[in-house]
């Protein structure tokens, strides 16, 4: 309906109906996430969420707080523009690839909506950069051949915020400065270095079995030989070894990352990255070198020589904003320090320096004719299923799906006409066998 009817669209974007369909729909969508079943319908919601962001009405109601009373394990704080991020990044975060197939819509939708995000909170700006990480890993980035399009479309959300309300966005301005050098590497990223870190992973995961088995084996064997007093003593140099703390970075990079409590929490960080990092991996595995180098060269080559990265906007306000940043750390301390920080990049203005932000073009799905006979399928066959149960309408009856229609098997012409060229040309001139 929200497709044919236009005033029944109307009357949805217009009233406060929208934000409730969104939640509905995307709570929804992660109930069955994990249901193979379900990912039909899980692909319907995508589309619809799609459909919902490329409208205006939708997008200015983004920055309302949420007023949809949510399951509690679906409960994020901050407004509608908080949830949709949280929603779509378990979306795609913990189903292990199951609904790859999701992923453009899902991500479309963030790149629709992005011109009218504000005031986004520390937990959403930090899942817009797991995203962004995981989408711009080279054992994600080159296996598959539209890859590419979900780090492009993830650059433009990141280029929306900073183009119209970077003020508006102190959280995700953050991020995406104390993540510079991740964007300056993708700036001169080579399909080559792509190709060496997926080589580098897989030769990694090829040695790490024959190392367990060589370190339980020269266990076992020193254990047989070794004596009590010398075996404590070992132990006690490899407790100590492994007590040592990490070194911190050191240099300006270190001094930004831990002078701030502008921070993503460590345990919980760590936890969902972890989701996508195991993901890409899966994802890699089982392709060979000449498989991602095709894809690669579909992908990724076109979009990075032909299409370029749209990374100039996030250079600018790294380049402009990291050395104020680092002045105020190194003048100030603690709370004062951060309180400082939240300051200027709430009062930061780039209009002079920033190129001027293009006018709004949302990406709308549009239905094909397979999407289409998708669709219907999809619809029948929940009607079907439905019918078949014991209170159902068809349940004792002959009613079926489909069925197989038998036609008189009718030649074409072009295969009549291939025939008879077979038989007066190539027939008469075969040689024939003489004993």
């Amino acid at each position: 309906m929200i497709e044919l009817n236009k005033k029944f669209r109307a009357y949805v974007l217009e009233s406060e109906k929208a934000m409730d369909i969104l939640a509905y729909l995307l709570c929804y969508g992660l109930e069955i996430k994990d249901k193979p079943e379900q990912h039909g319908l899980c692909r319907v919601i995508s589309y619809i969420v799609q459909s919902l962001s490329a409208e205006r009405a939708f997008g200015n109601k983004l920055t309302s707080p949420i007023k949809t009373q949510l399951p509690p394990k679906w409960t994020t704080t901050g407004n509608n523009g908080d949830f949709l991020i949280n929603a779509v990044y378990c979306m795609i975060a913990t189903t292990s690839g199951a609904l790859n197939s999701l992923y453009p819509a899902l991500v479309i939708a963030l790149s629709n909506a992005a011109p009218y995000f504000k005031n986004l909170s520390i937990n959403s700006a930090a899942r817009l950069m797991q995203l962004f990480t995981a989408f711009s890993n080279s054992s994600f980035l080159l296996s598959d051949e539209g890859h590419p399009r979900l780090l492009f479309f993830m650059l433009e959300v990141f280029n929306a915020i900073l183009s119209r309300n970077l003020a508006d966005n102190p959280n995700v301005v953050y991020n995406i400065v104390r993540a510079h050098k991740t964007f300056e590497d993708l700036g001169t990223y080579t399909l080559a270095r792509g190709l060496r870190e997926i080589r580098r992973i897989q030769l990694a995961k090829e040695e790490q079995p024959a190392k367990s088995g060589d370190k339980g084996t020269s266990r076992t064997n020193s254990s047989e030989v070794e004596q009590p007093h010398d075996e404590k003593a070992r132990l006690l140099r490899d407790e100590n070894s492994n007590s040592v703390d990490l070194p911190r970075p050191d240099g300006p990079r270190g001094r930004y990352r831990s002078a701030t409590s502008i921070n993503i929490g460590r345990g919980e960080s760590y936890c969902q990255a972890s989701h996508l990092t195991s993901h890409n991996h899966r994802i890699l595995g089982g392709q060979s070198t000449d498989c991602l180098e095709r894809l690669a060269a579909a992908g990724v080559v076109r979009l990075m020589l032909v299409g370029r990265l749209p990374l100039d906007a996030i250079m600018i306000v790294g380049s402009e904003l990291f050395p104020r940043i680092q002045e105020l750390q190194s003048s100030l301390s603690g709370p004062t320090a951060n309180t400082a920080i939240v300051d200027l990049l709430r009062s930061a203005s780039l209009e002079h320096h920033l190129p001027k932000p293009p006018p709004l073009n949302p990406r709308r799905f549009a239905w094909s004719d397979a999407s289409i006979v998708w669709l219907t399928s999809l619809i029948w066959g929940e009607i079907y299923i439905r019918g078949m149960t014991p209170l159902g309408i068809w349940n004792s009856t002959a009613v079926r799906l489909f069925y197989v229609k038998h036609t008189q098997a009718q030649q074409r012409q072009i295969t009549e006409t291939v025939s008879n060229v077979v038989v007066t040309w190539i027939i008469p001139r075969a040689p024939i066998n003489q004993y």
